[in-house]
């Protein structure tokens, strides 16, 4: 699905009344009419009460032409005007007027919020047309008493376009934002309402055709809400006579004591995409963990001691050089000796890198690193490794600004960010920017990055871009995991026998 940021939609309310010219009404007309419709097909029952808390910007409008549809149909309906009655204005206003006319019953508040808690008691439904996607933190204190009775009310709540209080670009809310059911937004999606932490506030989120012209609207994206429709997913078929040499030589670097399992997760799970070959780097002092595991994957030793001195930059980098793509940072560890092969693969590397875990720790010591990288870059870090890369700035802080910190950070560093957690974000050196839709539970738990980075470090090798890499990486990761139990009990690993079917499904004749 397309998304976009509140300015993107502005500019296309524009373009449709100007360049189409259909009317502002028209579309406040189709904004109100299609989410009522849903509303009476699937939500609302006619002996439930309904309260509409109507704001004073176009969101009330549409929350006016809500209410008319709903009454006409013999719902029990009332309005609460926040404000003054003469707050609405224009298009909102005219519609306001209707409601009047048809003879809802209405009661103005006047800006004072004693009477709202008696309205809200008497009602089974709320319908929010409080505030829409021009709201910027901070909440005022009234509207913010608002949003605290709507929450603490204990009743069904339905947002207009946007959960007041919520900005629709971050999904950050204005230290609170009501809480609904579900959201019906106008036109297009809109990327705070579909990402963390705006998602925890959205309900079921419907996109209501309100007439955009699509030829408009969806040219040139930016902002994705991932689905199997979306056609960076699809896989190309394979020749019947393909050999392994076709599909890419990924090098895994990492392990270390008590971590080689990090590596061969990462190594067995490139295997499972689909790469040709696989070869996992790693110092000799821990043959005896690693040669007895899986068959597939290769061995290259680079060092015959646990000793800074003993490894052999020299054969690593020419090693790493004949293969198509690198991970680095699987079970690396943080001491000299994994530093010293950190830098040296960032210097070195003329292939793809993709780093993680160990890597991105030894990285988050001094970012500048980056800018001597030739190669493209794929960084994979979770809240906790980001805040971290960041400087230590606090996880929660990351929580509560994904979006931007993902972009900012991709566009900076002139890298391809997964920051990795509920609804994984993939944001792109260009500014582009992805949201996965899976948010499985059941995925916290150790090893689900090292097969993540396997999958998206396979596909680089087979020759995908960062960005479709990633992407496919994220989504196909994901979904497998909810192919298999979003309960506890999952380890990672059972991932593995699910995402072959997967990639067949995917796969285009």
């Amino acid at each position: 699905m397309i998304l976009a940021i509140p300015q993107r939609v502005r500019e296309m309310d524009k373009i449709t009344i100007e360049g189409m010219g259909i009317p502002g009404v028209v579309l406040m007309e189709n904004a109100g009419g299609g989410t009522a419709r849903l509303l009476m097909e699937r939500y609302i029952q006619k002996q439930e009460k309904v309260l509409v808390i109507v704001g004073k910007g176009n969101n009330g409008g549409d929350g006016c032409v809500i209410t008319r549809y709903l009454f006409n149909n013999g719902y029990d309906i009332q309005v609460a005007i926040v404000g003054e009655e003469d707050d609405l204005k224009g298009h909102a206003g005219i519609n306001f007027q209707v409601i009047r006319n048809f003879g809802v019953p209405i009661e103005v508040l006047h800006g004072k919020v004693e009477k709202l808690p008696g309205l809200i008691s008497g009602a089974d439904v709320i319908i929010d047309a409080l505030l829409g996607t021009g709201f910027k933190p901070p909440l005022s204190e009234n509207y913010r008493r608002i949003i605290e009775e709507i929450n603490n009310s204990g009743k069904r709540v339905f947002a207009v376009d946007v959960p007041s209080g919520l900005d629709a670009f971050t999904g950050k809310p204005g230290d609170i934002a009501v809480k609904a059911e579900a959201t019906f937004t106008m036109g297009l999606g809109k990327v705070g309402l579909f990402s963390y932490p705006g998602a925890a506030y959205t309900g079921r989120v419907y996109v209501i055709d309100i007439s955009f012209p699509r030829h408009i609207a969806f040219k040139d994206p930016q902002y994705f809400y991932l689905d199997s429709a979306c056609d960076i997913l699809k896989l190309p078929a394979r020749a019947a006579d393909a050999h392994k040499g076709k599909f890419g030589h990924l090098i895994v670097i990492g392990g270390s004591t008590g971590k080689t399992g990090a590596v061969l997760m990462a190594g067995i799970s490139a295997y499972r995409v689909g790469t040709g070959l696989v070869t996992i780097a790693i110092e000799e002092y821990l043959k005896d963990y690693i040669e007895s595991k899986p068959y597939e994957v290769m061995l290259l030793y680079y060092g015959k001691g646990k000793n800074v001195d003993s490894v052999d930059l020299s054969l690593l980098s020419r090693e790493l050089n004949s293969r198509n793509a690198a991970v680095i940072g699987p079970g690396l560890g943080k001491d000299r000796s994994a530093k010293k092969i950190f830098y040296n693969v960032l210097e070195y590397s003329k292939k793809p890198i993709l780093i993680d875990a160990d890597g991105l720790n030894i990285l988050a010591e001094d970012l500048e690193l980056l800018k001597n990288v030739s190669v493209p870059v794929i960084l994979t870090p979770h809240p906790g490794e980001m805040a971290r890369l960041l400087g230590g700035v606090d996880t929660a802080e990351i929580q509560e600004n994904r979006v931007t910190v993902a972009l900012d950070f991709a566009q900076e560093h002139e890298v391809h960010l997964v920051l990795k957690g509920a609804r994984t974000l993939i944001a792109t050196p260009e500014g582009k920017l992805y949201i996965s839709p899976f948010e499985n539970p059941a995925m916290a738990t150790g090893g689900m990055g090292d097969i993540l980075s396997g999958i998206i470090g396979g596909f680089l090798a087979q020759g995908f871009s960062p960005e479709k890499a990633a992407v496919m990486g994220v989504y196909f990761h994901g979904l497998a995991a909810e192919r298999v139990t979003r309960g506890p009990g999952l380890i990672a690993t059972d991932l593995l026998e699910t995402i072959p079917a997967i990639l067949s499904e995917f796969t285009t004749e």
